[in-house]
């Protein structure tokens, strides 16, 4: 209950989406959608009341794919949506350290294979750092990485166990499970079971 959420998005027909459902699920007293680009002035996010400094918890999911090679989806939302410029990613962790107070945790979920550019991004600013590898299955390499870590923080990397999503065939994994259709929490900061 006492927590409070701040969505941004740039695309003006989502946030109208999100903001019919955050009323629709009467959390428009601790949730609000803001209508923005990570890569905005400083001044219009201020405006926009972002400040500097403001936020405990900065989650990310930026585009994954590079606009600059192959071919971009013909719909240009979901061009918008899945792709962007390679060196945007600085842009992304130059907002969220901007965001999150000292002390505060940055999470941001990417492609495995970003993730050099990924820790290149967050090397100043970021400490304690956490990479949590996804994995379709056990066995298979990780199509995705989620890194976190704690701004002022200078503690090392830290690199998890795998999470692997699926078991035979397309089940889920217990673990999976529980988070995608009972809600439990992935803990970044605690061992996992069975890890």
């Amino acid at each position: 209950p006492p927590l409070q959420a701040v969505l941004l998005e740039r695309d003006p027909a989502f946030v109208a989406l999100a903001r019919d459902n955050i009323a629709a699920n009467g959390l428009a007293d601790r949730v609000c959608a803001v209508e923005a680009d990570v890569g905005a002035p400083a001044a219009q996010l201020d405006a926009l009341g972002l400040r500097p400094d403001s936020f405990d918890a900065v989650l990310a999911n930026p585009p994954y794919h590079d606009s600059d090679a192959g071919t971009p989806a013909p719909h240009a939302l979901k061009a918008d949506a899945h792709a962007m410029p390679s060196d945007a990613l600085e842009t992304w962790a130059r907002f969220m350290a901007r965001m999150v107070r000292p002390g505060g945790r940055v999470t941001l979920v990417h492609k495995a294979e970003a993730l050099p550019r990924v820790l290149t991004a967050f090397a100043t600013r970021f400490g304690a750092l956490i990479v949590l590898p996804i994995h379709p299955r056990a066995g298979e390499d990780a199509i995705r990485v989620i890194v976190s870590g704690i701004k002022g923080n200078r503690a090392p990397l830290s690199l998890r166990a795998p999470f692997v999503l699926h078991g035979i065939g397309q089940e889920f994994t217990e673990e999976a499970r529980s988070i995608l259709r009972s809600g439990a929490a992935l803990d970044l900061c605690a061992p996992r079971q069975g890890a």
